[in-house]
């Protein structure tokens, strides 16, 4: 499989980051993401 299907973790949260100041980061968990 690619990464670009699965990228990792640190990608989805600058991703999520740059969308808005939504993601709670702090109670974000390894498949589980809070906003």
């Amino acid at each position: 499989m690619t990464s670009s299907l699965h990228p990792t973790r640190g990608k989805l949260l600058k991703r999520f980051a740059q969308i808005g100041p939504y993601i709670r980061e702090q109670q974000c968990q390894e498949s589980q993401f809070f906003f």
